[in-house]
């Protein structure tokens, strides 16, 4: 881990810079976009919001973009300790419940049919656990965001399920998108991996899950997109260790080890994102 010293709000700002040019680079940024004021007044008074996106899922799956909202609180409670950084939090959750939420308890939801409001977010979270079916709106719209500087994190939050059916779809999307053979295999040495914490030693973190390693996609040689069958999300509402504290860490000792490094993994990604 860097220096504390170095892990301050004004050190998380510098760095975060990169979202004001990001934004301006799309060419969005002129006096005919508004936002609702709400909006407006999330982005001025908060250092970092983790939006999640919005999708349907395909014609009689039942599934959820908006399950366990209680990771995406727990991971933005542990950045703030750690940049000491303003976050907007997630409402009404504790842990694993509830299991799914209402779209106001995020503290921000997007769709990539919306670019006016993708341009704010330098980090968005999609995560499901079954197949899902988007737009061309849509595709073009996830396309456009991550060649302009965006970064996306998707999970596929298997939870007791045996298959893994959001990553394969996603895999197959990634491909249509982006052509056969772009995703490619993410080394333990990247920087997303020890950029914050080092977890260079075991690279993306298993929780549960089907174990296809970390892969992703990379534009001109940043990581644009990270696909996950890990279970990371789920971690990350494993606070008290009722789910994974009896797996063992790469040392050999038995504890609730899964949810930190689920965390300092969540950490780190949002750094990477912030300041590439």
């Amino acid at each position: 881990m860097k220096n504390n010293n170095e892990m301050n709000r004004r050190y998380f700002l510098e760095v975060a810079g990169k979202t004001v040019g990001f934004a301006a680079g799309l060419n969005l940024l002129s006096p005919s976009l508004t936002l609702a004021s709400s909006k407006q007044s999330d982005l001025d008074k908060y250092d970092f919001l983790l939006p999640r996106v919005k999708f349907a899922s395909q014609t009689g799956v039942h599934d959820y973009w908006h399950a366990r909202p209680g990771g995406d609180a727990n991971l933005l409670n542990e950045l703030k300790k750690v940049i000491r950084c303003k976050v907007k939090p997630v409402l009404g959750t504790n842990n694993w419940n509830p299991p799914k939420a209402s779209e106001g308890q995020f503290n921000a939801v997007v769709s990539f049919e919306e670019p006016e409001e993708l341009i704010n977010y330098p980090m968005l979270l999609m995560t499901g656990e079954s197949p899902y079916r988007f737009s061309r709106d849509q595709k073009e719209g996830m396309v456009n965001y991550v060649k302009q500087g965006g970064f996306l994190f998707m999970e596929d939050c298997m939870a007791n399920s045996v298959r893994d059916l959001f990553y394969q779809c996603s895999y197959k999307l990634l491909e249509e998108l982006f052509g056969r053979g772009s995703i490619k295999r993410i080394p333990n040495s990247h920087e997303i991996f020890n950029n914050v914490y080092d977890l260079s030693n075991i690279g993306l973190p298993l929780m549960n899950g089907i174990e296809h390693g970390a892969r992703g996609i990379f534009i001109d040689g940043r990581l644009a997109i990270l696909l996950s069958s890990h279970d990371i999300h789920c971690g990350w509402c494993d606070r008290a260790g009722n789910i994974f504290r009896y797996q063992a860490n790469p040392s050999g000792c038995i504890g609730p080890w899964s949810y930190k490094e689920a965390i300092r993994m969540g950490i780190n990604m949002v750094m990477y994102a912030i300041s590439h």
